[in-house]
């Protein structure tokens, strides 16, 4: 349906203009590799104690947002994680990692930008950025946002894309078993499923 209006004067109709809002297009990848990440094992085999890394590419190339976002992150489940090796790069290999919140809970990794003060234009206030969600899976799985009192992320975030580099170790190994991982890209309340490896 256009979303345009018409003016009526006496026996004359003149229309508007049209105005439109395109959804986000989120475009996540996942690529399953060795510690060299131009080396790609997906679909090869993994025996006990190898270390496998996974790297999911988080899509903020899109700048021309009608708000400002206030969630923009990632959601894996893993084999076995230590989350402080867990690395965070934007597309020049420079290491952004600081920017996000990350959390290891029950199985599943959660990466999403720090939020920021906030400058409200409609009240003139300024929303504090901390403190950060202590509960990265609920923060991950909610839809509520208040965007007069609630903080968003830095928007200088926008704009490129963020590798997630995971090191894994593989725990348990059955004959003829094949391992099958997807993550989740979040921003705002749009989510997109990456690619299975």
């Amino acid at each position: 349906m256009n979303n345009k209006w018409v003016l009526t004067l006496n026996n004359s109709l003149t229309p508007s203009n049209e105005v439109f809002n395109i959804p986000p297009t989120l475009n996540p990848k996942k690529k399953d590799t060795q510690k060299d990440p131009t080396i790609d094992i997906d679909g090869m085999t993994a025996p006990l104690g190898d270390e496998i890394y996974y790297r999911v590419d988080i899509d903020a190339t899109q700048t021309n947002q009608a708000y400002k976002v206030w969630r923009l992150g990632m959601t894996d489940s893993y084999l076995k994680l230590d989350a402080s090796k867990v690395e965070i790069t934007d597309e020049t290999g420079k290491d952004v990692t600081a920017r996000f919140n990350i959390q290891d809970k029950d199985g599943v990794l959660y990466a999403y930008a720090k939020t920021v003060d906030t400058e409200v234009p409609a009240t003139g206030e300024t929303v504090k950025g901390d403190p950060q969600p202590t509960d990265l899976k609920a923060y991950s799985e909610s839809a509520e946002h208040d965007p007069l009192t609630q903080p968003s992320i830095d928007q200088t975030l926008l704009g490129h894309t963020y590798t997630v580099t995971m090191p894994m170790t593989v725990i348990k190994v059955t004959d003829g078993y094949v391992v099958r991982n997807k993550a989740t890209q979040v921003l705002n309340k749009v989510r997109k499923d990456t690619n299975e490896v």
